[in-house]
C-alpha cells in the first residue's frame, strides 16, 4: 500500500474546516404546539409509550395519584420509512406527541383517535420539550393484553411542531424506546440498518462511521451528510468526520429518522437527513424507575454483561428530576496472535452514559427544562481485520490500537405560552473528544508478522460549541400556522493527526539518509519518528441564521407550506503541517509550514411542500427542499494540494402517497424521489502521499421507497415490510488525481440500490403473562466503499429472532427477553478502506503490502435480558 494509503486509511489525515455554506455542530432544535393526540397504543412496538393522563398530570397542580408500570409487549423489529403507526386496543389510553409531551392543565382527556383523524386545531403549545415514559398501571393490564384492532397514528415533531407523522410531507421513520430495548440496541449500528434508505459503513481503523441517506453519503474523511440531534440540540460537527456522537438509546421516547435534506430548519449538518434522539422527560408528582440487565454472547467471542437504570424523583408539585445511566461491557471477538502482542477477544470495550434532567413548571404558561448528558467509550482495539475472508484472527497486529471517545452536552430549554404564540429559548454547550492510536504495521506484512513495529497513527480531536436559539411558534388554530426564529452558534476545534514511523521501514530509513540532520530536529519522539503531522490549532466557526415556516390550509383537503433559512457563517483557523515527508517535499524544503485560513459564506435554503387528501384514507404529497454541506480547507502532508474544496448543495424532489385500507388494518405508502447533488465531496490522494478532499462535478439519485403494514385477522399477528430502490450515480465526468476519468453513471460510494426490512410479529397471552415473538429480516444491497470502486461491500441478508414475556399485573412488572441476532451466521463485509496497495518505486514492497482493513458482520449472538419497574 502507498504512503498515501497510510495517511488516508490509517491516519485519517487531519480534516478541513468548512468554508461556504455552514451550520455549526449545534443547529436548530425542535419544539412545537401540541395537537389533540392520536391514539397509538403503548402496547405496540411503534407507539409512543405515554399516556394523556400522565401528560395532564405534568401540567396539573396536583401530583399524579399513583405510579404505574409500562407496557413491554413492543415488537422488537424496527419501523421503516413512514411505517411508524401503532396498534391500539379499544381500551388503550391514547398517546401524545413523541417530543413535546405536555399540554396545558385543564385540557380534557380525549378518547382514542382513529388513524385518519387530524390533530385538534386548538391544542395548546407544548411546555415540556421532550417526552416522558408513562408506566402502565395495573388497571391497564387488560388493555395491554388485548390484541389491537386497527393501525393507529403517532405524532412527531420533525417540523418543530407536533404533527401526525402521516400528515407530514416528508419521509420519517420512528423507532420507539420499547422497540429499541427489545432489539438490545446499545448503539446506532444495532438498529439503523432496519430502516431502508439508510446505509451505514462501520467505523474502521479509526475512521468514523459513514452514514448515507438515499445514496447521499460521505467519502473517507469528507464532511458528514447525516446530522445527529439529541433532544433539541444537534451534535454533528460542522465539518470533518472526527467524532460522531453515538448515544445509548436507553430510556428514550423515540428515535426519529428524517430522510431528505433538513437544511431549512436544521442547517448544513443535515444535507441528506438526520437522526434525532428524543429522551424521556421528568414526570411531575410521580416516583418511579426501571432497572435492566442483559448478557450477550458472541459466537467464537466473549460473553459480557450490561446494566441500565432510570429513576424519576418529584420534588414538590412543580419540580421533577430524572436520572438515567448505562454501563456496557461489549464482548470481544478479535483474537491477536503476534510475537509482540497476544490477546483473546482483544476488541472488547466499555461504554458508559449518564443523563440528569430537571423540570420546573411554576405556572401553567412557563416551563424550565435543564439537562446534562455525558458519554464515554474506551477500547484497546479498533476491531477491524486485515483479510477479506471474515476471519477474526490477526497475526499482523504488533501493538494495541486504542480508542477513547467521549461527549458532554448541557442544555437549558425555557418556554412561555402567550395567548398568540409560544416563545422558546434554547441555550446549549457541548464538548467532544476523540483519541485513537491505530497500529498500522500490518501494511508491511512480513515485518509485522515477525513482531516488528513500523507504523502507527494517532488522531487527537477536541471540540466545543455554544448555541443560542429563540423562536416563536403559533397556536394550531385557524387556517394559518407559522414558526420563525433566530439562531447563533460558535464552534472551536483543535485537531492533530500524526503518522509515526520507525527505521525498520525501508522507505523511512532511506529518507533519513537523504535529509540533513539539522532539518530533523523535533521529529524524533518516544512514539517514533513523525512521518507526517497535520492539523488545525484552532479552527473557529460561527453562524447567524434566520429561519421560518408557514402553512396555509385551503378548503378541507389542501395544505401548502413554504419554509426558508437565510444564513451567514464564517470559518477561520491556523493550519499546521510538518514531519519527515514534509521536510522531503514540503514548502521550500522547510520542516514545517503554517498558514492562516479564513472564509465567509452566505446562503438561502428554501422548502416548498403540499398535501392533498384525495379521500379520508388516501393522501398525496409533494416536497421540494434544498440541503447544503460545508466546504473547507485542505492541509497536504507532502507537496501542495488544492487549498480549498467547495461546499455541496442538494435539491430533493419527492412525490408520495399514503393510504389506509380495510378499516385501518392495511396500510400502503409509496414515495418517488429525484435528487440533484452538486459538487459531492470525495477523497483524493496526490503523489501517493497526501490525502485531501475534492469535488465531483455532480450526481443524481432516482428511485422509490415503499412501506406495507398489515394487521391480520389472526389476533396478535402483524406483518411489516419496507423497501427502497435507489440508483445513485455521478452525472458529470470527474478526473481523479491519478488521471483516471470517472465517467457519468458511476455509482456513488456507500449507496446500495436495494434495501429491505421485513418483520413478522405475534403476541398472545398465557394466563397473566403476555408474550411477544418477532422474526425480522433485513437486506443490505451491494455498494462500493469509494468513488473509484476499490472494494464492494454489502450484499447480504440478516435474520434476527426475539421472544419476550411480561407480567404487567405485578407491581414490579417483571420482564424477560431472549434474542438471537444473525440467526444464520451470515458473514459479509460491511466496510473496507480503499487504496492502491502499491508503494511508488518499490515493486518489492508493493508485493508484500496488505491492501486494506475490513469490518465484517458480527457472527451469531445471543442476548438474555431481565428487567423490572418500580
Amino acid at each position: 500500500m502507498s504512503v498515501a494509503c497510510l495517511l488516508t486509511a490509517a491516519a485519517a489525515s487531519a480534516q478541513q474546516p468548512s468554508s461556504a455554506e455552514p451550520t455549526p455542530a449545534t443547529s436548530s432544535p425542535a419544539d412545537a404546539s401540541t395537537p389533540a393526540p392520536a391514539a397509538p397504543s403503548s402496547t405496540d412496538s411503534s407507539s409512543i409509550d405515554m399516556d394523556l393522563d400522565a401528560l395532564l398530570a405534568t401540567q396539573s397542580a396536583e401530583p399524579a395519584s399513583a405510579p404505574a408500570a409500562a407496557s413491554t409487549d413492543a415488537t422488537p423489529a424496527a419501523s421503516s420509512e413512514t411505517n411508524t403507526a401503532s396498534d391500539t386496543p379499544a381500551a388503550a389510553t391514547p398517546a401524545s406527541s413523541t417530543d413535546n409531551a405536555a399540554i396545558n392543565a385543564g385540557a380534557e382527556s380525549p378518547s382514542a383517535t382513529p388513524a385518519d383523524a387530524a390533530p385538534n386545531s386548538d391544542a395548546s403549545y407544548a411546555l415540556i420539550p421532550v417526552a416522558f415514559k408513562k408506566e402502565e398501571s395495573g388497571a391497564e393490564t387488560q388493555a395491554i393484553r388485548e390484541a389491537p384492532t386497527h393501525l393507529e397514528e403517532i405524532v412527531v415533531t420533525a417540523t418543530k411542531r407536533p404533527q401526525l407523522v402521516r400528515e407530514i410531507p416528508a419521509s420519517i421513520a420512528v423507532l420507539t424506546g420499547d422497540k429499541l430495548e427489545e432489539m438490545g440496541a446499545h448503539e446506532l449500528k444495532d438498529f439503523i440498518q432496519s430502516v431502508p434508505g439508510i446505509n451505514s459503513q462501520d467505523e474502521i481503523a479509526g475512521i468514523q462511521r459513514k452514514l448515507s441517506v438515499r445514496g447521499v453519503g460521505p467519502d473517507t474523511g469528507t464532511n458528514q451528510t447525516v446530522g445527529i440531534v439529541y433532544g433539541d440540540v444537534p451534535m454533528s460537527d460542522p465539518y470533518g468526520s472526527y467524532t460522531i456522537a453515538d448515544p445509548d438509546p436507553w430510556d428514550l421516547s423515540t428515535v426519529e429518522v428524517l430522510k431528505g435534506p433538513q437544511g431549512t430548519l436544521f442547517g448544513a449538518t443535515s444535507l441528506a437527513g438526520l437522526i434525532r434522539y428524543v429522551p424521556n422527560s421528568p414526570e411531575l408528582g410521580r416516583w418511579g424507575g426501571r432497572v435492566s440487565a442483559d448478557w450477550v454472547h458472541v459466537t467464537d467471542g466473549g460473553t459480557e454483561p450490561s446494566f441500565a437504570g432510570v429513576l424519576n424523583i418529584p420534588v414538590g408539585e412543580k419540580v421533577a428530576m430524572r436520572f438515567a445511566g448505562t454501563w456496557q461491557h461489549k464482548p470481544g471477538l478479535l483474537d491477536i496472535d503476534n510475537p509482540a502482542y497476544k490477546k483473546v477477544d482483544a476488541d472488547d470495550g466499555y461504554t458508559r452514559t449518564g443523563r440528569a434532567m430537571a423540570l420546573w413548571q411554576p405556572t401553567e404558561d412557563l416551563a424550565v427544562n435543564l439537562w446534562y448528558v455525558r458519554g464515554q467509550r474506551n477500547a484497546d482495539e479498533l476491531g477491524y481485520i486485515t483479510n477479506d475472508k471474515g476471519v477474526f484472527v490477526r497475526d499482523d497486529a504488533v501493538a494495541p490500537s486504542l480508542v477513547r471517545n467521549g461527549y458532554s452536552l448541557a442544555n437549558l430549554d425555557v418556554r412561555y405560552n402567550f395567548d398568540w404564540a409560544t416563545l422558546v429559548s434554547i441555550t446549549s454547550y457541548q464538548t467532544k473528544n476523540s483519541f485513537n492510536d491505530a497500529d498500522t504495521s500490518y501494511l508491511v506484512l512480513p515485518l509485522a508478522q515477525a513482531g516488528i513495529r513500523t507504523l502507527h497513527a494517532t488522531r487527537d480531536v477536541k471540540t466545543s460549541g455554544y448555541l443560542q436559539e429563540l423562536r416563536l411558534v403559533s397556536p394550531g388554530d385557524g387556517p394559518w400556522t407559522w414558526m420563525g426564529g433566530v439562531f447563533y452558534s460558535t464552534y472551536k476545534a483543535d485537531m492533530d493527526t500524526i503518522l509515526y514511523a520507525y527505521p525498520a521501514l525501508p522507505l523511512i530509513a532511506n529518507l533519513l539518509n537523504l535529509v540533513p540532520p539539522e532539518l530533523l530536529a523535533g521529529l524524533y519522539t518516544p512514539n517514533g519518528i513523525i512521518a507526517t503531522k497535520a492539523g488545525f490549532h484552532p479552527i473557529k466557526a460561527s453562524e447567524k441564521a434566520v429561519f421560518g415556516e408557514v402553512s396555509r390550509k385551503v378548503g378541507d383537503d389542501w395544505t401548502f407550506t413554504l419554509g426558508a433559512r437565510v444564513y451567514e457563517a464564517g470559518v477561520s483557523g491556523t493550519a499546521v503541517k510538518t514531519g519527515l515527508l514534509s521536510v522531503v517535499g514540503g514548502l521550500n524544503g522547510e520542516s514545517g509550514s503554517s498558514q492562516t485560513l479564513e472564509s465567509v459564506g452566505k446562503g438561502f435554503s428554501p422548502k416548498v411542500a403540499a398535501t392533498w387528501h384525495f379521500t379520508d384514507d388516501i393522501m398525496f404529497y409533494g416536497t421540494v427542499s434544498r440541503g447544503f454541506q460545508y466546504g473547507g480547507f485542505n492541509v497536504g502532508t507532502l507537496g501542495s494540494v488544492p487549498p480549498k474544496f467547495k461546499s455541496s448543495t442538494l435539491w430533493n424532489h419527492e412525490l408520495g402517497v399514503r393510504t389506509d385500507w380495510m378499516d385501518s388494518t392495511l396500510r400502503f405508502d409509496f414515495t418517488a424521489l429525484y435528487v440533484i447533488w452538486k459538487n459531492p465531496q470525495v477523497n483524493q490522494v496526490k503523489n501517493e502521499t497526501s490525502g485531501y478532499t475534492d469535488n465531483v462535478g455532480g450526481a443524481r439519485n432516482i428511485g422509490g421507497e415503499t412501506t406495507i403494514t398489515y394487521l391480520t385477522p389472526i389476533s396478535g399477528l402483524k406483518l411489516e415490510s419496507a423497501a427502497s430502490y435507489i440508483v445513485s450515480e455521478t452525472s458529470k465526468p470527474f478526473t481523479d488525481v491519478s488521471g483516471t476519468v470517472v465517467q457519468p453513471g458511476t455509482a456513488l460510494p456507500s449507496s446500495p440500490k436495494i434495501q429491505a426490512s421485513n418483520t413478522i410479529s405475534y403476541g398472545f397471552g398465557i394466563g397473566e403473562w403476555q408474550t411477544q415473538t418477532a422474526l425480522q429480516h433485513t437486506y443490505q444491497g451491494k455498494a462500493w466503499n469509494n468513488i473509484v470502486h476499490d472494494v464492494e461491500v454489502g450484499g447480504y441478508n440478516l435474520l434476527n429472532l426475539s421472544f419476550s414475556v411480561t407480567r404487567a399485573d405485578l407491581s414490579f412488572v417483571p420482564s424477560m427477553s431472549l434474542s438471537i441476532n444473525n440467526l444464520t451466521g451470515t458473514s459479509a463485509a460491511t466496510s473496507a478502506l480503499g487504496g492502491s496497495g502499491t508503494v511508488p518505486g518499490s515493486p518489492e514492497l508493493s508485493a508484500i503490502v496488505t491492501p486494506r482493513p475490513y469490518v465484517f458482520t458480527q457472527p451469531r449472538s445471543f442476548r438474555l435480558n431481565l428487567s423490572a419497574k418500580f
